[in-house]
């Protein structure tokens, strides 16, 4: 039996031949392309992490006063449950010529690592001797704590406006989501409402997160 391959067979399989080799080109051109751009956004994320550029500004969200459970930490609020935290949002009262301690809440919107961050009240512009009617900040408390065995170090002070400022001296990595509190102790000394500045700095950030409060002392 003779078996005759004619030209328009031959040119369908070189045809067919050369498809298939096109296709698997095409495949693995992609292939690479996806590696090679899987590869360059992680080199580009460590890169940012190195150099503080991971966001253009610090993922910080929910910032509010907050009163924790008696349980946990008593506070002199006639608000404060037996069992159950208050979530205040983000306005709070302090009767004149009382101390009162106030705990402020935010949460890390992305893991970050915490460098510093500021809380004082605004002195407004062209203004700067009205800061003496401000409630004035007395100093950090620390809440949720019942013995101390070691502290981290930080550098932490009040400056001259009455801003209470604490920086980290070691990489405090937290993590997504996690709640982050600090309690200060506060002194209502005139009549009216008043702004609290909270000012957070991380590592992976180039811009600090700016975030208002309000006191009203009554």
């Amino acid at each position: 039996m003779q078996v005759i391959i004619s030209a328009d067979n031959l040119s369908i399989a070189a045809v067919v031949i050369a498809t298939g080799a096109l296709i698997v080109a095409v495949i693995t051109l992609l292939k690479v392309i996806k590696q090679t751009e899987l590869i360059r956004k992680q080199t580009d994320y460590i890169r940012k992490q190195v150099f503080g550029e991971l966001y253009e500004t610090a993922q910080i969200s929910d910032l509010q006063f907050y009163i924790p459970a008696k349980w946990e930490h008593a506070v002199e609020d006639p608000n404060q449950k037996e069992n159950d935290p208050i979530e205040l949002g983000k306005s709070t009262s302090i009767p004149v010529g009382q101390e009162r301690e106030l705990h402020i809440k935010w949460k890390m919107t992305e893991s970050q690592t915490l460098r510093s961050f500021t809380i004082g009240f605004d002195i407004p512009e062209g203004q700067s001797s009205s800061f003496q009617n401000n409630p004035e900040v007395i100093e950090k408390t620390v809440a949720f704590v019942k013995k101390s065995f070691s502290v981290l170090p930080r550098e932490e002070y009040i400056d001259w406006h009455g801003v209470y400022h604490c920086e980290y001296g070691h990489a405090r990595r937290l993590p997504k989501d996690e709640a982050f509190v600090i309690s200060l102790k506060v002194k209502g000394r005139e009549a009216g409402k008043y702004v609290l500045n909270v000012e957070i700095q991380v590592s992976e950030a180039p811009n600090p997160f700016r975030g208002n409060l309000e006191v009203e002392c009554v």
